[in-house]
């Protein structure tokens, strides 16, 4: 998979702010691409490695009796700045001051850390933005042993980041006693973890212990649909005598923490939100520590379900587990009893968390959360408040509230300026870059996002991983537009949409059902209008769904085929839809993680869906045309189509199991129908019913589909997708509720109710032509 070079990310911003509706900290406009290397030599601040504390740590070291982590004094080592350009480095120099860097460019943090891992002893090294404008730096190597790593003084954790290059994870803390300090590490996908403390190297295990991570942000940009992300952890696993404190974790990372190995170790006041479903089942794996306090920390598992936030065992002692807030665990510590030995559990709460957003993790005012008074309260949160000295301490890594008051919001409302019956100021504007992607993140699971009528389009592409609804609030789906425009160029250099397919992606499984209705999807060559992957959590009730939307893809004759206007997984229904414009198919069963693979088995329901398939001229697809296809239907199970209209402009095939690739010439797919039933089509200008497979061996049920002529009278017009009253299709559809008894017959796409007999086919009732 191609790599995706950091433009800009800012991660903090907004928060500070503590509004969603000002810059969101993942949408602030990010730094130039800086390439230049530097080959400057070290400042004249710099010292020698000694004169370093080892005595107790207090509040701003690892734990009591370890020897102060990194080093944080000038005077006392080695120390290098680090800056975009040459004259990038605003410090002094014996009292002078200077805008002189030791190195610079995108690599200049790793040649600063491998020049201290050449000298054989640690250092400091200060990154520096570009004067004001957030920078990025090249990550992915080994920290030297009592290095210190920190932002230059004054700026914020979103105006430094530093970046994975390869799937060994971002920094590597393969010596003893680190500091790292307020800048962001950003996981890409393919990028492995964030910072590891424990690490296999030629075949052996490398333990580092005695560090001190804090005020970091840790953000995994690389989403998983179908297939793997391969981001695992911010942190895979922590060593002793170590204290994580105040950092921030957001993102799709998945797999849980150990800290099996983390004895005498601290973790306190983390905010933890992950994105999308974890292949484990607790956020830190505790079994068998001795001596490690969990506290005060704030967790949401916004997709799925864990079954607890930390694993203990009988072998666990000393473990402290107290003051956590908790969403999406079923308990706070699980894999003990009660009452058992060697673990203190106190003060947890375990409920939806009275934060702002999942992006903005502040407590919301008039909230009672609060931080245990039994638990260390070391070090400056994220935002800039000395826990010792606060009177209201809350749990996690933020200490000033929101603007915004409990209870937290169940509609995220989204427009040109004010939104709702009240004219009051939309949670998220549309001139704000890729809004959709914002408001997605800014929805709690179960949440509505309301999307008013506006004569300008939105930007999607957007991404939804817990369970949402989605709406158009205009009455009729033509009066809200989505269009795959890539306005943050931070978000599309990260490769936070490389990897999907749509202009409106759900990704699962999830714990819930989503619902998106009520609008036109704009799509472009090579991308689908929705990928709804549609897999299905252990705990998932009802169907996904998406109704009364309109799909167009308006390609010139240069621009070539669209992709499928739809892509359903498992447990998905979509009824009263039109797709229209140069489309491959309108509509494919079963994601697959590549053209390849075996397609999963799919049981999903489809009526009343017009398709008007137009003409394009031919793709290649190695080396032959792509075929228009009204349904792929390979390997779907108990599936239903029924009440649907298909137009060809040029002669395609209504049902098709499509192939793993473009080379296979065999006449059956290798991925066979199992079952489905086919009813009440009516389709204008195919050359084929069916193709790749057998009815009779897929146990196919076909009734009532029915050609027509290509001259035969369909549509009212071009641009009308009503029938003409004359067609074939009118009042002779079938009631799907008979055909599937938990379906429901539901509205037209202009909101025109359907009769239970004589419905017609197709998106529109023309009993009331609107």
């Amino acid at each position: 998979m191609a790599r995706y070079e950091i433009i800009g990310l800012s991660l903090v911003a907004a928060m500070l702010s503590g509004c969603i509706l000002e810059d969101n900290p993942a949408f602030v406009p990010g730094s130039t691409d800086g390439t230049s290397m530097g080959t400057g030599q070290a400042s004249a601040d710099t010292g020698s490695p000694t004169g370093r504390d080892d005595g107790n740590s207090g509040d701003d070291g690892g734990p009591v009796g370890t020897p102060e982590p990194g080093c944080d004094d000038p005077s006392l080592c080695t120390t290098f700045h680090v800056g975009p350009n040459d004259n990038s480095c605003a410090h002094d120099v014996d009292g002078v001051p200077t805008l002189a860097c030791d190195w610079w460019g995108r690599y200049g943090l790793r040649i600063a850390a491998g020049t201290l891992e050449l000298e054989g002893y640690g250092g400091l090294i200060v990154l520096h933005d570009n004067a004001g404008v957030p920078t990025e730096y090249v990550g992915s190597f080994d920290v030297p042993p009592e290095t210190t790593i920190r932002a230059a003084q004054g700026l914020s954790a979103d105006a430094v980041r530093v970046f994975s290059q390869d799937t060994d994870g971002v920094l590597r803390l393969t010596g003893n006693r680190v500091h790292l300090h307020g800048f962001t590490v950003v996981v890409e996908s393919l990028g492995g973890w964030g910072i590891s403390t424990r690490k296999e190297m030629d075949g052996r295990v490398v333990d580092s212990s005695g560090h001190l991570i804090e005020n970091m942000v840790i953000a995994a940009l690389g989403p998983e649909d179908v297939g793997n992300n391969s981001i695992l952890q911010a942190i895979p696993s922590v060593g002793p005598d170590t204290v994580i404190r105040n950092n921030h974790i957001w993102g799709y990372f998945e797999g849980s923490m150990d800290m099996q190995f983390a004895a005498n170790s601290v973790f306190s006041h983390n905010t933890l939100i992950y994105f999308q479903p974890q292949f484990a089942d607790v956020a830190i794996d505790a079994k068998n520590v001795t001596g490690l306090e969990i506290s005060n920390n704030v967790l949401a598992s916004l997709a799925s379900p864990l079954e607890a936030f930390v694993r203990a065992n009988e072998s666990s002692s000393e473990l402290v587990v107290v003051g956590n807030a908790i969403e999406g665990a079923d308990v706070a510590v699980g894999g003990i009893g009660a009452g058992d030995s060697g673990v203190v559990e106190s003060g947890n709460t375990v409920d939806a968390l009275e934060l702002e957003s999942p992006r903005t993790p502040r407590v919301l005012d008039g909230s009672t959360l609060r931080a245990s008074d039994g638990a260390v309260r070391d070090g400056v949160s994220l935002d800039g408040v000395a826990l010792a000295d606060a009177d209201v301490v809350f749990p996690g890594a933020y200490q000033v509230g929101s603007v915004l008051s409990v209870p937290r919001r169940t509609v995220i409302r989204v427009g040109d300026a004010v939104c709702g019956d009240a004219k009051a100021t939309c949670d998220v504007v549309r001139s704000a870059d890729n809004e959709l992607q914002r408001a997605a993140w800014s929805a709690w699971p179960g949440a509505s996002i309301e999307i008013e009528p506006s004569a300008q389009p939105y930007a999607g592409p957007m991404l939804i991983t817990w369970p949402v609804e989605v709406r158009g609030t205009g009455g009729q789906a033509a009066v809200v537009n989505i269009v795959a425009d890539f306005e943050d160029e931070v978000l599309e250099s990260h490769g936070l949409w490389a990897r999907l397919d749509g202009v409106v992606t759900v990704a699962g499984p999830m714990a819930g059902a989503t619902l998106i209705e009520m609008l036109s999807i704009q799509t472009n060559p090579n991308r689908v209008g929705i990928f709804h992957e549609g897999r299905s959590g252990a705990v998932f009730e009802g169907r996904h769904e998406i109704r009364r939307v309109i799909l167009r893809d308006t390609a010139t004759e240069d621009d070539g085929l669209a992709r499928a206007g739809l892509v359903i997984g498992d447990d998905t229904v979509v009824h009263d839809t039109l797709i229209q414009g140069a489309y491959s198919a309108c509509l494919r069963f079963g994601p697959r993680s590549h053209e390849s693979d075996p397609t999963p088995s799919t049981t999903s329901y489809a009526y009343n869906i017009t398709c008007r398939l137009m003409a394009s001229p031919e793709v290649p697809d190695e080396g032959e045309a792509i075929p228009l296809v009204g349904f792929e239907v390979a390997s779907i199970a108990d599936a239903v189509m029924a009440n649907i209209v298909i137009d060809f402009a040029e002669p395609g095939v209504v049902l098709r199991a499509q192939r793993r690739s473009g080379e296979d010439p065999s006449t059956m797919a290798e991925d066979l129908p199992e079952s489905f039933i086919a009813h009440s089509f009516l389709v204008r200008g195919s050359d084929a019913l069916i193709n790749g497979f057998d009815p009779a061996v897929s146990a196919a049920t076909l009734t009532s589909v029915d050609t027509i002529e290509t001259n035969t009278p369909l549509f009212v017009s071009d641009v009308d997708s009503h029938l003409v009253l004359e067609s074939a299709a009118v009042d002779s559809g079938e009631d799907v509720v008979e055909i599937q008894g938990t379906l429901s017959l539901g509205l037209a796409l202009d909101g025109v109710e359907r009769p239970g007999e004589g419905v017609d086919r197709g998106c529109y009732e023309q009993g009331g032509v609107q």
